[in-house]
Protein backbone atom coordinates (compact mmCIF):
# COMPACT_ATOMS: atom_id res chain seq x y z
CA UNK A 1 0.00 0.00 0.00
CA UNK A 2 1.53 3.39 -1.22
CA UNK A 3 1.76 6.08 1.64
CA UNK A 4 2.28 9.92 0.32
CA UNK A 5 2.87 12.79 2.10
CA UNK A 6 0.78 16.49 0.83
CA UNK A 7 3.52 17.46 -1.12
CA UNK A 8 4.75 13.99 -2.15
CA UNK A 9 1.06 13.96 -3.57
CA UNK A 10 0.43 17.16 -4.78
CA UNK A 11 3.94 16.64 -7.31
CA UNK A 12 2.04 13.62 -7.96
CA UNK A 13 -1.06 15.22 -9.11
CA UNK A 14 1.00 18.54 -10.49
CA UNK A 15 -0.90 20.84 -8.31
CA UNK A 16 -0.21 23.16 -5.13
CA UNK A 17 0.00 21.54 -1.72
CA UNK A 18 -1.93 24.50 -0.91
CA UNK A 19 -4.79 22.91 -2.95
CA UNK A 20 -4.68 19.62 -1.06
CA UNK A 21 -5.14 21.56 2.07
CA UNK A 22 -8.50 22.41 0.45
CA UNK A 23 -9.33 19.64 -0.41
CA UNK A 24 -9.24 17.98 2.70
CA UNK A 25 -11.05 21.08 4.55
CA UNK A 26 -13.44 21.62 1.87
CA UNK A 27 -14.37 18.53 0.25
CA UNK A 28 -13.49 15.71 2.29
CA UNK A 29 -10.44 13.65 0.49
CA UNK A 30 -9.29 11.09 3.07
CA UNK A 31 -6.65 11.63 5.22
CA UNK A 32 -4.48 10.65 8.06
CA UNK A 33 -3.51 12.85 10.42
CA UNK A 34 -0.19 11.64 12.21
CA UNK A 35 1.33 12.72 15.78
CA UNK A 36 3.01 15.47 14.50
CA UNK A 37 0.12 16.91 12.72
CA UNK A 38 1.53 15.97 9.29
CA UNK A 39 -1.06 14.50 7.00
CA UNK A 40 -0.39 11.03 5.20
CA UNK A 41 -2.81 9.77 2.25
CA UNK A 42 -3.39 6.24 1.19
CA UNK A 43 -3.05 6.26 -2.63
CA UNK A 44 -6.40 3.81 -3.11
CA UNK A 45 -8.28 5.97 -0.99
CA UNK A 46 -6.78 9.13 -2.90
CA UNK A 47 -7.60 7.55 -6.29
CA UNK A 48 -10.98 6.46 -5.38
CA UNK A 49 -11.67 9.83 -4.03
CA UNK A 50 -11.10 12.01 -7.19
CA UNK A 51 -12.94 8.75 -9.43
CA UNK A 52 -16.08 9.61 -7.26
CA UNK A 53 -15.51 13.59 -7.51
CA UNK A 54 -14.69 13.40 -10.78
CA UNK A 55 -18.00 11.56 -12.26
CA UNK A 56 -19.87 14.57 -10.39
CA UNK A 57 -17.57 17.26 -12.60
CA UNK A 58 -15.87 17.90 -16.10
CA UNK A 59 -13.14 16.03 -14.56
CA UNK A 60 -10.72 16.44 -11.90
CA UNK A 61 -9.05 19.87 -12.44
CA UNK A 62 -12.28 21.56 -12.07
CA UNK A 63 -12.13 20.69 -8.67
CA UNK A 64 -9.49 23.33 -7.82
CA UNK A 65 -11.07 26.01 -9.49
Amino acid sequence: MEVYSKKELAATLNISPRTITRWVQNYGLPVQVVENGKYLFRAGSVVEWLQKRTERTNGWKSIIE
